[in-house]
């Protein structure tokens, strides 16, 4: 099991390029950078969202959750990893 960290200053220069670059385009409104985070992340949200309400309303959910992410992906400062 991969133990949690936090996410320090450092880590996120030190993020890989596609990372680092997906998160600015992301914070500019870029739709593909947006595009590829979800590709990147909605996998993991929408298992979780199937185990709390089921199958039915997971794809609805996990959609609702990005449009929250990236309404407010400026106000992630980096103390943890994003995917958390």
């Amino acid at each position: 099991m991969a133990s949690k960290r936090t996410l320090t200053p450092s880590d996120l220069a030190s993020a890989t390029p596609i990372e680092a670059d997906v998160l600015a385009g992301c914070r500019d409104g870029d739709r593909g950078a947006q595009q590829r985070l979800y590709e990147q992340c909605s996998h993991r949200v929408h298992r979780l969202m199937v185990r709390m309400v089921g199958w039915q309303d997971a794809t609805d959910l996990t959609q609702q959750v990005f449009l929250q992410v990236f309404r407010k992906i400026d106000q992630f400062a980096g103390q943890a990893r994003f995917e958390t």
